[in-house]
Formats: C-alpha cells, structure tokens, sequence
C-alpha cells in the first residue's frame, strides 16, 4: 500500500518489512527493487490521488484482520552470497505483482 501511494506521489516506493529472518533487519534487497517496481507500475497505470482513497479502502478491507504469517530464516528465501532473491521469493514477488496486476490494473513490466 505504502509503494502504491509513493508512486502516486512519485516515489520510488516503500519497503515494507516482508516475513524474513531478524537477522538483515527483516529485509532484503529484493523488498527495494520490489516497491520500486510497484511504484512504477502504479504510475504506469495512471492511478492518482484521486484514486487513492477508494483504492486504499478496498485493500484495507482485504487485509484486515489477516493473520501474519510466520517469519522464514532469510537464507531459505535469498543467496547472500550472489545477492540476489532465491527462485522460491522472486517467484513469490512476481506472483504478488500479478495479483496486483488483475486486481488494482498495476502495469508491471
């Protein structure tokens, strides 16, 4: 939500912290590159302000009350030797952007 928003702003995004290991302050790299990509898929959709508020209530009702899910030790989910997200998280990130995609006409590359 936060990425949606900076991207209407203009923004490069914002990373939240995704379920991963405390070790990394519960973050990889791959969490920058992601709100950066769905800040720039939102303007590439042409969202604004405007949109924003509905859009927001809609994903609120959606999250609320949803239980987090349980952290993974970040080197089940990233290759801290190569940097970059293991096959299992990229695939996991791309999966969310396609939901994005169909549900909010996010307009991924």
């Amino acid at each position: 939500m936060g990425s949606i928003g900076s991207g209407v702003a203009g923004g490069r995004g914002t990373a939240g912290d995704w379920h991963v290991a405390p070790m990394n302050s519960r973050r990889t790299p791959y969490e920058i590159q992601f709100a950066s990509e769905v800040a720039e898929a939102t303007r590439r959709a042409g969202i604004t302000e405007q949109d924003i508020p509905e859009l927001m209530r809609g994903l609120t009702l959606k999250l609320d009350g949803k239980a987090k899910e349980p952290g993974r030790d970040i080197r089940e989910i990233y290759d801290m030797v190569n940097n970059r997200p293991l096959p299992v998280y990229l695939e996991l990130g791309k999966s969310v952007q396609g939901g994005l995609a169909a549900e909010l006409g996010l307009i991924f590359e």
